[in-house]
């Protein structure tokens, strides 16, 4: 306990620092999508690597060169860029789908140096759903070894450019990695990248690193307690907690997954919400209802500022345990404390729509399926699946097939 308020004491100050130096980022970064990153990447400790058509200028026919389809989906070389000319996209992706790099060179064998990664691109989304990220598949001598990723970003219709990136040290025995932009679950609307960059970091190694994923991470965090990249590895560790337990949807990963985000939370107060949210989205997906809605009162409690996310939190967990009053009014009030721009705006009206069918009240359900079908792209396959739904129920059979 005590060595871990030292860590939080030393990193609140280190990283106050670097929040407060010019960043020299482009762009905007959204403050619940992703975690911000707390430090900045320049100087002649960093050094930014090659990418092959990084910003997708160059290629030929319909697509750029160096870049291959991962996947499947409809890949398209777009004319709009962030940066140059070009920019690659996807639409109407299967369940995992990409764009993948070449390969760049690793070295990860973690005799004296911890070799960190960082990588960044930048994203446009148009009425998109789905899990939207950037990862690096990481390969041995004997292959595939494993996947780090960015948070996923979650804001369905951004309309200019945001940065997306992930900070990372390979598994031991990486010789290449491969860069993914990548989209899954059948992503709704489209998704564009731009601006691909890869840096390294080589930091001495204290202490011997084991062969499992996450003992990179584990080492490093006893090696350098105060290190501002300390929390990108915590983060990595919470996020592979939650991978293995999507993959596997057993109790102990569950808990696993869970318990990261909880100390995520309570290690970085700059990422204490969206933690927050990702321990409530978690045991939402895992059935833990009502460990959900005491995060989602806890939001609620310790950070009022956003109150607009628990309400969304409380909406969700009661409408999956089938209280749909109370499910109905938290939305309504995530509505009400809602910005033009938060990711849980198209949601909390899903909600309050299904809701009001759940109830009974079928008109009102009707309209607001209608309102979502023609404001909120990324919700359309479930807004018009109740849409065609309630006409269905009012008789109006001929309406109802046509949505359908």
């Amino acid at each position: 306990m005590l060595k871990r308020c030292w860590v939080f004491f030393i990193l609140s100050f280190w990283i106050a620092i670097a929040l407060s130096q010019d960043m020299g980022i482009q762009g905007k970064s959204f403050k619940d999508a992703e975690p911000l990153p707390p430090i900045v990447v320049s100087g002649d400790e960093w050094h930014q690597l090659t990418l092959s058509n990084s910003s997708f200028e160059e290629g030929s026919n319909d697509y750029p060169s160096d870049w291959d389809r991962w996947g499947k989906g409809d890949f398209f070389w777009s004319n709009e860029a962030f940066e140059g000319r070009r920019s690659v996209g996807l639409r109407k992706t299967d369940w995992s789908t990409g764009w993948k790099s070449l390969s760049f060179p690793v070295f990860a064998d973690y005799q004296k140096e911890y070799p960190w990664y960082y990588c960044e691109a930048y994203i446009k989304t148009k009425g998109a759903s789905g899990r939207i990220f950037l990862s690096i598949s990481w390969y041995g001598e004997k292959g595939w070894l494993g996947n780090s990723r960015s948070p996923y970003f979650l804001h369905p219709d951004t309309k200019v450019w945001y940065k997306i990136s992930l900070f990372a040290l390979p598994p031991k025995g990486a010789q290449r990695g491969e860069i993914y932009l990548r989209a899954d679950k059948e992503i709704t609307g489209e998704v564009l990248f731009d601006s691909v960059k890869l840096y390294s970091l080589s930091l001495p190694l204290l202490s011997p690193v084991g062969d499992d994923f996450d003992s990179p991470y584990i080492s490093f965090i006893s090696d350098y307690p105060s290190h501002p990249l300390i929390c990108y590895a915590y983060l990595q560790i919470a996020q592979t907690a939650e991978d293995k337990w999507e993959g596997k949807r057993e109790k102990p990963e569950l808990l696993s997954a869970i318990n990261e985000y909880a100390n995520l939370a309570n290690l970085f107060p700059f990422w204490k919400s969206w933690a927050l949210s990702k321990e409530a989205e978690i045991c939402i997906k895992g059935e833990e209802y009502e460990k959900a809605l005491e995060i989602g009162e806890k939001l609620l409690k310790e950070l009022p500022e956003e109150k607009g996310i628990a309400y969304y939190i409380l909406s969700d967990a009661y409408k999956e345990i089938g209280e749909y009053e109370n499910s109905l009014s938290y939305a309504k009030q995530a509505l009400e404390n809602a910005k033009e721009d938060d990711w849980f705006l198209s949601r909390a009206k899903m909600n309050v729509a299904y809701a009001l069918d759940m109830l009974g009240e079928c008109k009102q359900a009707l309209e607001s399926y209608k309102e979502i079908v023609e404001k909120q792209p990324d919700q359309l396959p479930l807004a018009l699946l109740g849409l065609g739904g309630r006409y269905s129920d009012l008789g109006s059979y001929d309406t109802a097939i046509e949505i359908f």
